[in-house]
């Protein structure tokens, strides 16, 4: 009878102990999912300050690149200015630079009509036609005589018993100038109206090439320059 007696007790100490290791196990799984929920909550929280983060930090940073575009296109179209002025302003010195080179050209003409041309043409046309100039004038300009305005302009004209010589000089040779002679030949015969002697066209210049030459020659003028030395007709 005592027997059992004492062992009805340690079963009610067991299920008493029992009863509270389940108490502490429930109150245990409770703080558990009530941390659970805190976690979810501080990670959510923590989810949403790094996305206003990103989302400050992206707005900043294409603040910064519109900025950034914005001061490289101004200094690019600073730079494209200044470029644009250095280039009028180079320009400008090349012109001014090429107006001298043309007016130290334009007198260099002077020279190559008087100096060289003329005093060469006398035997160019002996050995070439085989007659004598009678007559030579330089800078022929002829006026109108009741407006007294100009109306043609010839270089050199040189005259022989049976030809007029209609000479046109230019430091260069272009096929512009042949034409331009070919014109200055049916003035002069238009304004002096010769019938009994022959008008011919020369052009001259110091240096011409073939080309030109056989222009030239296709155009009815004649072509004086330099060769060997000697002034004489190349066609």
């Amino acid at each position: 009878m005592a027997n059992e007696v004492l062992l009805e007790k340690r079963v009610d100490k067991l299920e008493e102990i029992l009863a509270e290791v389940i108490q502490g196990l429930k109150e245990m799984k409770f703080r558990i999912e009530e941390q659970g929920e805190k976690f979810d909550e501080e990670l959510r929280r923590s989810r949403e300050e790094f996305e206003r983060k990103m989302e400050k930090q992206r707005k900043e940073f294409n603040e910064a690149l519109q900025k950034s575009r914005e001061e490289q296109r101004k200094e690019l179209n600073e730079a494209l200015q200044k470029s644009r002025e250095e280039f009028d302003r180079k320009m400008e010195e090349q012109r001014k630079e090429l107006n001298k080179k043309w007016g130290d050209m334009a007198r260099k003409m002077g020279t190559i009509v008087e100096d060289i041309i003329a005093p060469g043409i006398e035997d160019a046309i002996k050995k070439k036609f085989k007659e004598d100039v009678i007559k030579m004038m330089l800078r022929v300009v002829i006026k109108d005589r009741e407006t007294r305005k100009r109306i043609a302009e010839f270089d050199i004209i040189a005259e022989t018993e049976k030809r007029v010589y209609v000479v046109e000089v230019k430091s260069k040779a272009e096929a512009e100038w042949i034409r331009e002679t070919k014109k200055k030949v049916e003035r002069y015969k238009k304004i002096y109206k010769e019938e009994e002697r022959e008008v011919i066209g020369v052009f001259g210049s110091l240096y011409i090439d073939e080309r030109i030459i056989k222009y030239a020659s296709r155009k009815g003028i004649y072509v004086l320059g330099m060769k060997g030395g000697y002034l004489q007709f190349l066609n």
